[in-house]
């Protein structure tokens, strides 16, 4: 297709996906099942909104809490420059980045050591 159409193929390729999105619309209207789940998602969006809002306010309380506990923990394998709780906006991204479940193990086992915490049973 870029030969065919040539240097303007970036406009083009956006109009043609623009296009395949509207043709599941279309896909909607005509299928009586995928308008009842369709319709269902659109029910349920004010309640995802108060799920949203919860884990927000969730990740705010235990930003501040990480940051007072774990603000001091020295850089080591998994906390690092880019992952850290010496700041706020640092702490949400760790969290976010934790329950997404990216090494929050590593992260964990980081905590601890600094804390002397961990015995290591062999």
């Amino acid at each position: 297709m870029e030969v065919a159409i040539g240097s303007a193929s970036g406009i083009d390729f956006t109009l043609l996906r623009v296009v395949r999105v509207i043709r599941i619309f279309r896909l909607v209207k005509v299928s009586k099942h995928l308008r009842a789940i369709f319709s269902t998602l659109l029910i349920s969006l004010p309640s995802l909104g108060n799920v949203g809002a919860l884990l927000c306010m969730l990740f705010f309380m235990f930003a501040v809490a990480g940051q007072q506990l774990f603000g001091s923990v020295e850089h080591g394998e998994f906390i690092n420059e880019h992952a850290n709780f010496e700041d706020f906006r640092h702490s949400i991204l760790l969290l976010f980045r934790m329950s997404t479940g990216e090494s929050w193990n590593g992260l964990m086992h980081d905590c601890v050591d600094a804390a002397g915490g961990f015995v290591a049973y062999t």
